[in-house]
């Protein structure tokens, strides 16, 4: 099967976010947590809940996605338009690279202040 030159554009633009996507899914089929800071830390990861909370959306049972992560439906939508501008520009248009890193300075602010929630007390902890 051939991909359409838009699409292929975006799945080699989006790789390590594809690759690390993958490794995730299978690590969230395993019948006991993978969070390496939980296990050696007690403490959660800023990521921590997030493969359960996709679960649960791809389930339909929002309220216990928002309960695991916060995030999980913002963060997706934003892949989701991540990879429709990928799949848009052009090649050579900078303006891809912008958007990718501006991308994922918000991700990384919202998980971290997300995190800092968590650890204060201010969300549960998963």
């Amino acid at each position: 099967m051939r991909l359409g030159p838009r699409l292929r554009r975006a799945t080699l633009r989006l790789r390590p976010v594809i690759e690390v996507g993958a490794l995730v899914f299978v690590l969230g089929l395993l019948p006991f947590s993978t969070c390496v800071s939980q296990r050696l830390f007690h403490l959660p990861c800023p990521g921590c809940g997030m493969t359960r909370a996709v679960k649960a959306l791809v389930l339909g049972r929002w309220r216990e996605s928002l309960a695991f992560h916060p995030l999980a439906l913002p963060l997706l939508l934003g892949l989701g338009a991540t990879f429709a501008v990928a799949a848009g520009l052009p090649d050579d248009d900078p303006r891809f690279e912008r958007w990718r890193d501006g991308a994922l300075r918000l991700a990384g602010f919202a998980l971290g202040v997300v995190w800092v929630a968590r650890l204060a007390g201010v969300l549960p902890r998963v």
